[in-house]
């Protein structure tokens, strides 16, 4: 229930709830499954503020803590997008080429190559699943 409130209150224009009810979700319960989606709901809010050195530490923390979450491709996406808006180009690089590399068939893989190519950069080659 505290997960769903979030997400309604996210999608509802209520970021500020959703970033306490995303907090105590993690708080209370750190290994359900949907923590990982918490984690990474709270980088998408901050990323939408334009607060991207918070959201590349809440896309950290979906890796470090959920490196097998269901969001982790979508976290080196946007953790990527996030340096770029930073002006860290080859910071990003490094995280869409990841992304890319170990998830080759999601949609933030694709995402990625299309951010690589964008700034200039070759895209790797598809690697391990």
């Amino acid at each position: 229930v505290l997960f769903q409130n979030a997400l309604r209150d996210m999608n509802g224009g209520k970021p500020d709830l959703a970033l306490a009810e995303y907090r105590d979700f993690i708080k209370y319960y750190p290994t359900a499954d949907l923590a990982s989606n918490a984690q990474y709901y709270i980088g998408v809010i901050h990323y939408s503020r334009n607060e991207f050195e918070d959201a590349v530490k809440d896309f950290d923390a979906v890796l470090e803590r959920y490196p097998k979450g269901a969001k982790t491709p979508d976290a080196f996406y946007y953790k990527g997008v996030s340096l770029v808006k930073m002006g860290r180009s080859r910071d990003a690089r490094k995280e869409f080429a990841t992304v890319i590399q170990q998830f080759p068939h999601s949609e933030a893989a694709d995402k990625a190559k299309s951010q690589m190519k964008a700034l200039g950069f070759n895209t790797p080659a598809k690697g391990r699943k």
